[in-house]
C-alpha cells in the first residue's frame, strides 16, 4: 500500500495552521509592555536633553546681558545702576538715594527688550534679547538698592540688583544653578524658591545700588 504522505499538503497545511493560531494575549501583552516601557524612555530622554537645552541657553543669555550692563554703565561712567523706574525715579536730586530711571523708561522692571530698545547706546553693548531664543520666558531688570536681606527668604531673593528670568521649570533653574553658580537655590548670585516665586529665578547683578 502506498504511503498517502505529501510532503506539499504538509507544509501547507502546517503554515495554515501557524497563521491561524496568531499571538496568544500573553505575546500581546509582552509587546506592549516593551513599547510602554521604550516610550517612558525615550520622553524621559527627550525631556532631559530639551532642560539642559533650555539651561544653557540661559546661562548663555545671563553671562551676555551681564556683560553688557557692565560694559555700558562703566562706559557711561555711572556709580550706580539705574532705578527700575520705581524705586527712586520720583525722588528729588537732593535726595541721596536719587536715581534716574534707566533710560526714561516707564515700565516696573523693564524687560531687556525695552533696555535695549530704549537705552542710547546699549544696543552697541547687547543687540538682542535672550528671550529671542525662547519667547516663552521672560528677561527683567529690577533694581531694589538695598543688601540682600537676611530675615526673610524674600528678601534674599530680590534685595540687590538682578536679572529675574521668569517661566523657567525648576528643573531648568537648578541646572542654570549648577552650571554657573553654587548649585544652591537660596545662596549665591542665583536665587529661586518654588514656595516664594515658583516662576522667578533671580540673577544677583550686585547686591547693591553701587555699580561694582
Amino acid at each position: 500500500m502506498k504511503s498517502q504522505f505529501d510532503p506539499l499538503r504538509t507544509i501547507l497545511y502546517t503554515s495554515t495552521m501557524n497563521i491561524r493560531r496568531g499571538f496568544t494575549v500573553v505575546e500581546l501583552l509582552i509587546v506592549i509592555v516593551v513599547i510602554a516601557i521604550l516610550a517612558v524612555i525615550t520622553v524621559v530622554a527627550y525631556n532631559g536633553i530639551r532642560d539642559r537645552s533650555q539651561a544653557s541657553q540661559i546661562a548663555s543669555g545671563i553671562t551676555q546681558t551681564e556683560k553688557a550692563f557692565r560694559l555700558w554703565l562703566s562706559d557711561r561712567g555711572d556709580a550706580y545702576w539705574p532705578s527700575d523706574y520705581t524705586d527712586y525715579s520720583a525722588a528729588t536730586p537732593a535726595n541721596p538715594l536719587y536715581l534716574p530711571s534707566i533710560c526714561g523708561t516707564t515700565v516696573t522692571n523693564p524687560q531687556i527688550s525695552v533696555i535695549i530698545a530704549s537705552c542710547p547706546g546699549y544696543n552697541a553693548y547687547q543687540q538682542k534679547s535672550p528671550a529671542d531664543a525662547n519667547p516663552a520666558l521672560n528677561w527683567s531688570y529690577d533694581m531694589d538698592n538695598d543688601t540682600k536681606g537676611t530675615t526673610s527668604t524674600t528678601a534674599n531673593l530680590v534685595m540687590g540688583t538682578n536679572l529675574v528670568i521668569r517661566n523657567a521649570p525648576l528643573a531648568v533653574q537648578s541646572l542654570v544653578d549648577s552650571s554657573i553658580d553654587d548649585g544652591n537655590n537660596l545662596t549665591g548670585k542665583i536665587r529661586y524658591d518654588p514656595a516664594v516665586s515658583p516662576t522667578a529665578m533671580y540673577y544677583s547683578l550686585s547686591y547693591s545700588r553701587n555699580f561694582n
